[in-house]
Parts: C-alpha cells; structure tokens; sequence
C-alpha cells in the first residue's frame, strides 16, 4: 500500500466494482497492518515485528536539536488523533533492530465498536520528512494529492514543495491533462477549499476561515507546466542510467536539481485560462 492507494480507491472501485482492501507493508517489515474488513482504518499484525512509535511532539524537538535522541511509546500508549513515526524490530530472523522507517502514520482510533476490535486504528499519512508546516496548516504527500483528486482539475502530474517569501507557502508545480486548460490562480484556488474540506486533513489551526478573513491567508502557489515536461524529464533521467525509481521527481521536496529540471521548461509568467 502507498499514498496512491488511500487517493484512487474510490476509482478502483468504480472499474473494477469492488473497494481495494489496503494493507500497508514493505521490504523491511513485510506486513505491517492490514485495513479490517469494513474497509475503514487499520491493525497492526502482531507477530511479525515489534513496534514502537515516536510521538509528533518528538519528531519536532529532534528536528530542533541534532543532538536529541527522540523517546518512543508502545501500542498501548497510543492516542488517538495523535501522529507518530513507526519504529520496528524483526521478530522471525530480520536483521533489523529499532530500525526507523520513516513512516508516518496517524491514529483514528483505540478500537472499533462496530467489529468489537479493541486495537488501535490506524492510517498511513506519508513520509515524515513530507510533512510541510505552513504555520495554520500542515501538508503532506497524502493530503495534497487527495486534495487535488478532489478538485476534479484534469492533470498529468505534480510535485510540491514549501517555500518561505514573506510567508510560508506550499509551491506546486502542475502539468495538466492534453487539452485541459485552467488559470494557476484558479488550481490555488480550488485546491485550498478541497483540503480544507478534507474530512482528515493535517491542520493546526481548526478555524482556517477566520485567519482567511482576517489575514488573506494564501498557502498556494501555483505554477502551470508546459505539456510534455514530466516526459521530457523521464527520457532525460532514462538517458543519465537513472534507476526505474528515480524517473520520476518525488512528488513532495523535490531537491534543486530535479526542481530544475521541471522549471527550466516553465515560461515565466506563463498562464493558461478555463
């Protein structure tokens, strides 16, 4: 399972006339957790690996101080609506040994009542260094991409990062379906409402609208590219012997070169209309 899975699953269901049932594993844990059959959130298994979690209030004091080794907490200290970082260690052989994955996931819950399953419920959000903190709301990987899935905005692909000018920003840069044309302006537009109505969005600040009304909070940016630059950035990637997995740019933090990359093909100031 990846972040594509929680974004398309409502078309998945629509071709193929049932709902994917998730499970969420990796080469190092093999599988982690597994949705329940009401196709909601989801259990740990139990017997593969043992399990830790570093708080979200963790991960911020160590992102302030090279030097502090976070604490991690059990699955029974979970709290729900709490984010954490997954750590595991290797029950069946593994070599690994409180090894941190780099996961994040979010608990929706302690249990659920309707299955009478009394084990914490849990979604993956992402990547814990996707996370983008824009002050009144956070964003990552998941929530944007869902965002932009909801905004009904023909695309190709995108990939975003945080900027700071005189205000912190998410910058995405979009390169729209053939033939589909929209204003940069109205893509910020549309994608802002969707996350702001995203049932489980990252947000700090609960009442988002009273900072817009009071302070014309703008966290979008966006920057129309034009057809055929994530294909030209394939064949060049293809051409450097890059390895099947670096073909394409991350969608969240893209570094310098592979920023570049993209915007070089941008035209500055260029803008298409609805």
């Amino acid at each position: 399972m990846g972040t594509d899975a929680i974004v398309f699953k409502d078309r998945i269901k629509q071709l193929w006339g049932r709902m994917p049932l998730n499970i969420y594993g990796n080469t190092e844990t093999i599988v982690a957790a597994t949705q329940t059959w009401d196709y909601k959130d989801m259990v740990f298994f139990p017997n593969l690996n043992y399990f830790e979690f570093i708080p979200e209030e963790e991960l911020v004091e160590e992102r302030q101080n090279d030097y502090y080794h976070p604490k991690t907490v059990l699955l029974n200290d979970l709290e729900k609506g709490k984010f954490y970082e997954l750590v595991i260690t290797n029950l069946h052989g593994g070599a690994l040994v409180r090894y941190r994955l780099g996961d994040l996931i979010r608990v929706a819950g302690l249990h659920n009542d309707a299955l009478g399953i009394s084990l914490p419920q849990i979604t993956l959000e992402g990547r814990t260094d996707d996370l983008i903190d824009l002050g009144f709301i956070r964003l990552n990987e998941r929530v944007i991409w869902e965002g932009l899935e909801k905004t009904e905005i023909r695309y190709k692909d995108w990939t975003a990062l945080k900027e700071i000018d005189q205000n912190p920003h998410l910058h995405l840069y979009l390169e729209l379906a053939p033939g589909y044309y929209i204003s940069s302006e109205e893509v910020a537009k549309r994608l802002y409402n969707a996350i702001k109505n995203l049932s489980d969005g990252l947000y700090v600040y609960k009442e988002i609208d009273k900072i817009d009304s009071l302070i014309d909070f703008k966290p979008i940016k966006v920057t129309i590219l034009p057809a055929g630059t994530f294909s030209a950035y394939k064949r060049i990637r293809q051409s450097e012997g890059a390895m099947l997995t670096d073909l394409k740019p991350p969608h969240v933090n893209p570094s310098k070169d592979e920023l570049g990359l993209l915007a070089s093909r941008s035209a500055s100031g260029t803008r298409t209309l609805v």
